[in-house]
């Protein structure tokens, strides 16, 4: 990831009053410079920045009249390198929930009304847009995002998007995203107060090559799910702590995680420890 240090907040090149309050804000919350664009380049913005003796920039987020997107210089200008909030394949997902087909995430997690979900690797929030929208109003969604451009990306477009039908914008307004560590957050969690604790790590390989999906990965972090992270989930979760993996990777062996959900021709899988009321799980360990 780049250091937050090469980060820069700015506008659209000629960006009114609105997107500079919102790239304000933005920078505020993510603890970086707010450069006025004035119709210039990102290049010359940064230049001007380097002009003045604060270092090198290699990254700005930008506020536009419609979204945040999130360019890096090196790929300025590229097709498909910004990164933006997009709900990926989850409005479709809810589509096929919604006419009674079946899902490999919620089938995994066994989600149901009320349920309270904690997502441990939210990215842009797709999987948690399903999960909101299959818990609905009673149940409860958190997010933890690692990298803070994606938790707020993230956070923004959740609460904005509307090109959707009601009921999966209402699911994504739901769904509260958190900016920080997993395995610090699940510390901070008291035993078994989410139902279902999910993880689903940045594969090192990676298994499609969608235009959704790139822009992202030099923003996540690539580390391994830890062992005791997963052990933090099987103390948090009541019910199920889910693992998403690639198709014959080797992260759910490593894990000891045995008992595995999915499709004939799907390029990933699930690992599911189903949880007892001592806490030790069925298809995985504890330790």
């Amino acid at each position: 990831m780049i250091p937050m240090d090469r980060i820069a907040v700015t506008t659209s090149a000629r960006g009114g009053h609105s997107q500079v309050v919102l790239a304000q804000r933005l920078a505020h919350d993510l603890d970086v410079p707010f450069m006025r664009r004035m119709g210039r380049s990102l290049e010359a913005v940064a230049e001007a920045y380097s002009e003045d003796g604060r270092g090198k920039l290699e990254a700005f987020v930008v506020a536009e009249a419609s979204r945040i997107s999130v360019v890096r210089l090196e790929d300025a200008g590229r097709p498909h390198a910004e990164l933006f909030f997009h709900p990926g394949m989850a409005l479709s997902r809810i589509r096929r929930l919604r006419n009674g087909g079946t899902d490999q995430m919620v089938e995994a997690m066994g989600l149901a009304r009320g349920d309270q979900v904690l997502d441990c690797t939210v990215g842009l929030g797709s999987d948690a847009i399903v999960s909101s929208w299959v818990v609905g109003n009673k149940g409860r969604v958190v997010g933890v995002e690692v990298s803070p451009v994606v938790a707020v990306v993230t956070r923004q477009g959740l609460g904005s998007y509307t090109e959707a039908d009601p009921d999966a914008v209402e699911a994504m307004r739901r769904i509260e995203v958190v900016c920080g560590n997993h395995l610090d957050y699940l510390k901070g969690c008291p035993d078994k107060s989410f139902d279902v604790v999910s993880f689903d790590p940045m594969f090192r390989e990676p298994v499609t090559t969608s235009v959704g999906i790139a822009p992202m990965r030099p923003w996540a972090s690539h580390e391994p799910l830890s062992e005791e992270a997963l052990a933090e989930g099987v103390r948090v979760a009541r019910r199920r702590v889910v693992i998403k993996d690639r198709v014959n990777g080797d992260d759910l062996d490593r894990l000891g995680v045995g008992a595995r959900v999915g499709a004939p021709k799907s390029r990933q899988e699930y690992g599911v420890i189903r949880l007892d009321e001592d806490g030790m799980g069925e298809g995985g360990s504890s330790s």
